[in-house]
């Protein structure tokens, strides 16, 4: 009898730590694929955020500059003949934006949304079921301004330049799974110029210059 007990008493054991086994490899499986859908979530809501504030922060700045020149352009006979990139316009411009940028982005730090947890399970029967889950979002270092220039054939005989101002900054998203950064990066045109005929002989540009914190 003693010894059947303690046969019974060994497979239980075994049951249970097998059973223990199973369930903490269950959970780790559930722990990576939360994980792994709040980042994926996390990077969509993280571009929904920065594109609305650089957004608002570019329009707001234009209108501020709806009187600043960007390209100055020279013609003869009707036609351009030299463009020139006004460097004190456009760093102004610059610099007017990236104060708006971090001023915006100071105020909306730790901006947050919600997901249900039955969201990050791909399922639209699951996507509105369990506990809300808060996404933090704030800027993560500084943020960069870059101006660039080119010229492209648009049409019979004819040539747009473009004048353009790329946003760069990191974006940390902070969810109960941990912190992911993501980088963003958008541009604008803040010239454009059809040139018809000869591509101009006199061209002057703006050289870029540090980046804006």
């Amino acid at each position: 009898m003693r010894v059947r007990k303690k046969k019974k008493h060994t497979r239980l054991k075994a049951f249970i730590i097998i059973l223990l086994v199973l369930l903490l490899m269950l959970l780790f499986i559930i722990e990576k694929l939360i994980k792994g859908k709040t980042k994926e979530i996390a990077n969509v809501k993280s571009e929904v955020y920065a594109e609305e504030i650089i957004n608002n922060s570019v329009c707001e700045c234009l209108d501020e500059c709806y009187n600043y020149e960007f390209v100055k352009k020279s013609y003869s006979d009707d036609k351009i003949v030299s463009i020139e990139v006004k460097s004190d316009e456009v760093n102004s411009f610059k610099n007017r934006l990236s104060e708006t940028l971090n001023q915006k982005l100071n105020e909306s730090k730790n901006q947050s949304c919600e997901i249900n947890l039955g969201a990050v399970f791909s399922s639209n029967i699951l996507s509105r079921i369990g506990p809300a889950i808060n996404i933090y979002f704030q800027k993560e270092g500084s943020i960069d301004l870059d101006i660039t220039s080119d010229f492209s054939a648009s049409g019979i005989n004819q040539t747009v330049h473009r004048l353009y101002i790329t946003v760069n900054l990191d974006v940390l998203a902070l969810t109960p799974s941990g912190n992911f950064q993501f980088p963003y990066s958008t541009e604008y045109i803040l010239s454009e110029t059809i040139i018809v005929g000869d591509t101009p002989q006199t061209y002057v540009g703006v050289s870029k210059e540090e980046k804006n914190t």
